[in-house]
């Protein structure tokens, strides 16, 4: 995975680079990790195994080694640039994998739709940077948002560059410009990431690049962002709905509150069941809940898929082939 993103970047200029696996408790699932100079801790399950969600993380993670830190410092105010630093990253986190062979083309644009689908269901979705700057010194957190609404953004001016230059550039482009800039440049701002994508756009795209960033204007998802690889299409998508009290689940590991026309009920969970074991993909209706309950002497897992209602029409990628399908 550190192979790929120096190649990707064309930059062998680190004295090392040292990843150390933290295994989770027992009954944990998930992964997590934090990251250091030249360095990433890694937490996971023992059983997880190199599966996507790892690889995933793990990539996600590698290329923060260049963006931000070899493209310039951040600004006193981090979160006017989240939408760069997270949501560049989050493009390119899985893209990487799918070049490298590392991720099957059907698995790339599951991951974009996700994107896409996360983006378009936060409840934050068209708040302007100005409210995001605000939220995150009440709350001291940076929202998801800035990942989900950066990577869309992202996305959106590849396909611009691409279209531009006929093919000849795209957003690796700008990415390497931002990155020899980054010596005589030391700041890493929004405005610098402007000026540098205005050589590539119209004056119009760039008016609404600009308006993504910094208003929140909903971002356009390419039709023909893949060519003939794949068809963009606008479905009516199921609320992700756990069944339950989510709090309850997470913080005291049990089944609370479950609601009797819910497919968890359905699945056969009941209230004061004890969790030991879980498997959720937050936000994500496409991938089943599998929860592993005691009762008594008894242990079941029990999976069923957390659909609601109707959320609204979606930005859905559809395959058509995947030979010559590489970006």
């Amino acid at each position: 995975m550190i192979r790929l993103q120096r190649d990707f970047w064309k930059d062998e200029n680190f004295p090392y680079y040292l990843v150390t696996l933290v295994p989770l408790g027992s009954g944990q699932s998930g992964s997590g990790g934090g990251g250091f100079t030249n360095a990433f801790s890694l937490h996971t399950a023992p059983e997880n195994g190199f599966s996507y969600p790892l690889l995933s993380l793990l990539s996600h993670e590698a290329f923060h080694s260049w963006n931000p830190l070899k493209l310039g410092r951040m600004p006193q105010s981090s979160e006017s640039i989240y939408w760069f630093t997270e949501g560049f990253t989050t493009f390119y986190q899985d893209r990487i994998l799918w070049r490298a062979g590392l991720l099957a083309f059907e698995g790339y644009i599951e991951s974009v739709n996700r994107m896409w689908r996360d983006y378009y269901f936060s409840p934050a979705k068209n708040a302007s940077l100005r409210e995001l700057i605000e939220r995150s010194r009440n709350d001291q957190v940076k929202g998801r948002i800035s990942y989900e609404r950066g990577g869309a953004t992202a996305m959106w001016l590849d396909w611009k560059i691409r279209q531009h230059s006929g093919a000849k550039l795209s957003l690796d482009t700008l990415m390497f410009d931002l990155c020899r800039e980054g010596r005589k440049l030391p700041e890493l701002n929004a405005e610098r990431v402007f000026r540098a994508a205005s050589r590539y756009l119209s004056l119009e795209d760039l008016a609404q690049f600009r308006a993504y960033v910094e208003q929140g204007m909903t971002v356009e998802a390419p039709a023909d962002a893949f060519g003939a690889c794949a068809v963009r299409e606008m479905v009516d998508i199921p609320s992700f709905e756990l069944g339950m009290n989510r709090e309850e689940l997470l913080e005291k590991r049990r089944v609370a509150g479950l609601q009797p026309a819910s497919e968890a009920y359905k699945s056969g969970l009941r209230d004061g069941d004890i969790v030991v074991g879980t498997d959720v993909y937050w936000n994500d209706t496409s991938k089943p809940v599998k929860l592993t309950v005691q009762r008594g002497k008894t242990r079941a897992t029990f999976e069923y898929f957390p659909r609601g209602a109707s959320a609204g029409m979606v930005p859905k990628y559809v395959a058509l082939r995947r030979e010559s399908c590489l970006p």
